[in-house]
Parts: structure tokens; sequence; C-alpha cells
């Protein structure tokens, strides 16, 4: 057997790992609010689950696990693990987190063992490009499926903005769900999903996706998300400029971005004074830091502000996490945790850099759009799997191992390159 065949067989499984982890993101809350109802966005409510809904979850929880642990058995049996140093640093948040909800519960979820196989997966990967792409395309159908349900589905697809506190609708008075339970939900997901989309081959397609991944984003009434994703598309295009020619106001505002977005998470939470500021995130900011007092090293695990809705009536109701991730990670793993953070945005920003420097212009946006996403949300606690791990996993170890990569030979001779300074 030829070289060529194992990695085509190592392709393979990726595609599939990524594709299943999408449906298990997305297929079971669609058949919930389909066949059944759309649970309250409310920090300990309950609801119903379809049993469809709950097979299908199980099933496709399953399907992720079998495929990326495929993954990690096909190279472990030809002797071609690669365990990078970025991989470690991948690992690290995820690691502080499982460690203060095991301190906690005694208990480690299945997610911390996808989250660990995706980094070693794509660590083993040859070709970041592929994998981007197929994520981008992805993108794609979620938006499209989800806006085409506004418009044939209306009653199980859109919620009115009076529903959804200090949401303000940008097309009419209805904020787009599509198949997630709150619009914020589909928001997170299709910003984060948008940097990838300018990896898709053709020119003409590439624009009309990314007219319609905007579209869907602005229906969903996302300021958050809608931010990261222009601010995203601006870092693309500003490179985009300085490989074409020198620029030197387009290169300050460059450099001012990537200096400013990891200050500014800090600093949103840290000026603020006011609790209902950012539609109620001031007092949960407020809160949040004073229960990190009580264990500012290791943190309370990944359940805390459950625990904490459970004693503390007035914390908040839409309080399921800290809405900052710097917040949220200091409550979740403390110090530790949000050390392993800050490294993990620094290194992404930097790798994001040298590659726009490279001329890889298409691959720069998305560290940056991860970071800002997390001003006002948290996009991922590195513990549990949720609509927008599908797309944060995989593009935080591409984010991390791209680089080195692309430096490389045979990825420069690869046909799926992506546009350079040709500008295509």
């Amino acid at each position: 057997m030829t070289r060529s065949k194992p990695r085509a067989a190592y392709r393979s499984i990726a595609g599939a790992a990524i594709i299943f982890a999408f449906g298990y993101a997305f297929i079971p809350s669609l058949l919930q609010v389909t066949l059944g109802s759309r649970p309250v966005a409310q920090l300990g409510e309950t609801f119903a689950q379809t049993s469809l809904s709950a097979t299908s979850q199980a099933i496709l929880q399953a399907l992720v696990v079998v495929t990326t642990a495929a993954a990690f058995v096909h190279d472990a049996l030809r002797r071609t693990l690669r365990f990078p140093r970025w991989l470690w640093l991948y690992l690290a948040p995820c690691a502080a987190v499982t460690v203060s909800s095991y301190i906690a519960s005694h208990t480690v979820g299945v997610a911390v063992i996808i989250y660990a196989l995706i980094g070693v997966l794509i660590a083993s990967y040859d070709d970041p490009i592929r994998l981007i792409r197929l994520i981008g395309r992805l993108t794609v159908v979620i938006a499209v499926v989800s806006i085409a349900m506004g418009i044939l589905l209306p009653s199980v697809a859109l919620m009115s903005q009076a529903g959804v506190p200090d949401a303000k609708a940008f097309i009419g008075d209805t904020l787009l769900v599509g198949p997630t339970y709150h619009p914020n939900n589909l928001g997170q997901t299709l910003a984060l999903g948008l940097p990838t989309v300018l990896l898709l081959e053709k020119p003409r397609s590439r624009a009309i996706s990314v007219v319609i991944v905007l579209f869907g984003l602005l229906w969903t009434g996302s300021r958050t998300g809608l931010t990261a994703g222009i601010l995203g598309l601006l870092v693309a295009g500003i490179w985009y400029v300085l490989t074409h020619r020198a620029d030197f106001l387009a290169r300050v505002l460059l450099i001012g971005i990537y200096v400013a977005v990891v200050p500014i998470t800090f600093l949103i939470v840290l000026l603020n004074n006011d609790p209902a500021a950012y539609s109620g995130r001031g007092y949960i900011w407020s809160r949040s830091l004073e229960f990190a007092h009580g264990s500012p090293i290791l943190g309370f695990g990944v359940d805390v502000y459950y625990r904490i809705s459970e004693s503390q009536s007035n914390f908040g109701a839409l309080a399921y996490h800290g809405h900052n991730m710097a917040v949220n990670t200091l409550l979740l793993a403390g110090g530790v945790g949000l050390a392993a953070l800050v490294v993990l945005w620094l290194v992404m920003l930097r790798h994001s850099w040298r590659l726009g420097r490279l001329g890889y212009w298409a691959l720069t946006p998305w560290p940056v759009t991860f970071v800002v996403l997390g001003w006002l949300e948290s996009p991922t606690n590195f513990y549990s799997f949720s609509y927008i791990s599908w797309v944060a996993w995989p593009m935080l170890a591409l984010s991390l191992s791209s680089l080195r990569k692309l430096e490389s030979a045979s990825i420069a001779a690869s046909t799926t390159m992506v546009p350079t300074m040709a500008g295509s």
C-alpha cells in the first residue's frame, strides 16, 4: 500500500468526524424544535426532550467518539501519531477545567475525550486547508437551513424580539433561531464559521456564501456575533490590501486591532460599574468575580453557575455562563485556567499575524473573531459540547497548527492551497 492511500483514508475519517460533530450540534435540536417544543433558555429550567431527539443525540455523540478514536488508532497502528508542542497548549485550558470539575463533582464528561481527540486528529492531519474548507461549507449549510426555516417555518425558526431580553432585531421584529434554542447560539456559530468561508475555492461562490452567512448572522440580532464577524472580515480585508501594496494607515489599524483585542476582554469587565450594562452582563460579571475569590487558583468546575443558581435565586436567570470568556474561565478553572486561555489567545494571534505576513490573508481572521466573541460571550468552556464546539474546537487546533504545516514544502505544493498573494 502506498503512503497516499493511508493518508486518503485518514482524511476521510477526519472529514467524517467533523461532519458528525456538526450533526451532533444541530440535528438533535432540529428534531426537538420541529417535533416537540423549544426549551426556554433559562438557567435551571428543564424540558421534555423528544425520544427521537434524544436518540439522535446519543447516536451522533457515539459517531463523533468512534471517528475521532478511529483516527487515533489509525495513526497509532502506523506509528505516525504526533504530539507537537502546540497540542499541549490546545489541551491546557481543557485540562484546567477538567481538573476543577473533577474536584467538584468527581466526574469527567465524554466531551472532554472528544476535545482531546480532535486535537490529536488535527495534529496528524497533513492539509489543514481541506478541513477548514469543509467547516466553511458546513457553515454555509447551517446558514441556508436556518434562513430557509425562517422563511418556510417561521413559527419554529423565529423568535419575537419581545421574547428575548434587551434584544434588538435588525430585520423586522423577529430574530432568527433556526434549529437552535436561542438566537445568540446561532449568531455565535455563524460568526465563528464566517472566516472559514473565505477559504472556499471559487471566488463567486465564496462571495455569495459570505453574503448568505452575513445575512443569517444579521437576522439573529446577535450584536456580539456581528461585531466579531465584521471585525474578522476587516482583518482579512486589511491583510489582503497589504499583500498587494504598502499602506501605512492600514498597517497601523491592523496593529491596533491585534494589540487591543485581548486587553479589551478584561477592560470591558474591570471598567464597568453598571450592573445593567450590556444587557445585564455587568451584574453577572460583578457577582462572578465575587464568587471567584472563593477559589482563585483552580476555580469551581464547569457546573458552578448551576450550583450558584440553586442557592442564589437573584443571580440571574441567564447567567448560565460568565458572558465574558475571561470571567467564565476564571470562575470555572481559576487563575490556572485563565492563564492557559490567555497564552492560547496570544499564540493564536501571533500565528495569525505570521500567516498574514506570508500572504495567507484568508487564514488570518479566525483568532481575532474568536477573541472578540469572548468580549460578551463564552464561545467555549473547553469541556461541554455545544452548538459552537463543532467549529470552535477544530479551528482552535487548526489556528495553532496551520502555520508550521503551511511552511512545509508538501503543503506549499498542495492543489488545495489557500489563495495567497495571487489575490484569487
